[in-house]
């Protein structure tokens, strides 16, 4: 169990609130006793509270970044079938630098992009910055065993997982990803920034025009 937080600014000219970022780590910290770290930017801040499991060693930290760097992800769950991914991967001549899960995943999805949630089994909730095209990918197990909460508020768009303490229901103005629709993008491209939920079908995700709205 780790815990994972963050806020991508959809307003034109605004920046991620850090200062919330920070705050809702801390208050997940239970979810991830072992270290917290951050990344940020000017369109997206991320945080992360992590409970060390499979691979202890600081290679595993998160905000992890892919071999190339376009990537940046945080990452909360299990991946059971993370070996085989592991050895396609170097099949391909991909090279690992720790043994975690999270990099595994990270590195798949540097190849499939979001076709990657097609070859994942496990419990998982993650989010994945691609820093060239200004996409924020996130996703979460079909069976929504691992939390994933958002929420659209004047600050921009703000992912977590979990509640913020144990037993704590979600709060005003928070949605869950939809159980049967398992991911969401979230773009800032040319000039035109929103939310875009899977096309159709119950439990779609809001839209969020260019002013953040």
């Amino acid at each position: 169990m780790c815990g994972i937080t963050g806020c991508l600014a959809l307003a034109d000219g605004a920046g991620p609130d850090t200062e919330w970022v920070g705050r809702a780590a801390m208050r997940i910290a239970h979810r991830g006793p072992d270290d917290e770290a951050f990344f940020a930017d000017h369109d997206l801040a991320l945080g992360f509270r992590r409970l060390a499991v499979i691979d202890t060693s600081a290679a595993g930290r998160q905000p992890m970044h892919s071999a190339d760097g376009r990537f940046v992800m945080v990452f909360d769950g299990e991946i059971y079938n993370y070996v085989e991914l592991a050895q396609r991967l170097l099949a391909r001549g991909v090279s690992l630098r720790s043994r975690s899960a999270a990099e595994v995943l990270l590195e798949m999805y540097a190849w499939l992009g979001r076709d990657v949630v097609r070859q994942l089994r496990g419990m998982y909730a993650f989010a994945i910055w691609d820093r060239r095209n200004r996409e924020l990918f996130c996703a979460r197990d079909p069976f929504g065993i691992k939390p994933f909460f958002y929420a659209l508020t004047a600050g921009g768009h703000r992912p977590r997982s979990g509640p913020a303490r144990p037993g704590r229901h979600r709060g005003a103005g928070e949605h869950d990803l939809p159980r049967h629709h398992r991911h969401a993008d979230l773009r800032v491209l040319h000039g035109r920034r929103g939310v875009h939920g899977p096309a159709g079908g119950p439990g779609g995700l809001p839209q969020a025009d260019g002013a953040g709205r």
